[in-house]
């Protein structure tokens, strides 16, 4: 199993725009260098803000409802790293195995539109 994301052409066609969009931006930053590493699996720290500003043009609610069916669906872990509700910040991670299982890999040959 690896840590790999369907072509973005499936990702839409099983999860729609705006859940395909913020699984693939989770992906870019658990790639980055400096994630935090938790049994092997990359973790990142995202505040309500920092979804804001990756996305200006939607509601921080939008967002979170769109992580939380992400979540549901299992493509999407979260968890909290502060005991404290008032601090914002949450981890996020993919359950790549889960995304393997549910959205087929295709060739981006056969995903190419005329």
């Amino acid at each position: 199993m690896t840590n790999t994301l369907p072509t973005f052409p499936s990702l839409v066609k099983a999860l729609g725009w705006a859940e395909a969009g913020v699984l693939v931006q989770l992906d870019s930053w658990l790639g980055r260098p400096g994630v935090q590493m938790r049994d092997g699996t990359p973790w990142v720290y995202l505040t309500d803000e920092e979804w804001e500003s990756q996305y200006p043009l939607r509601l921080v609610s939008d967002i979170w409802h769109i992580l939380k069916r992400l979540e549901r669906c299992g493509l999407v872990i979260f968890a909290h790293d502060d005991p404290d509700p008032v601090y914002q910040m949450r981890l996020y991670t993919i359950n790549y195995e889960q995304v393997e299982a549910t959205i087929p890999h295709h060739p981006v040959e056969e995903e190419v539109v005329s």
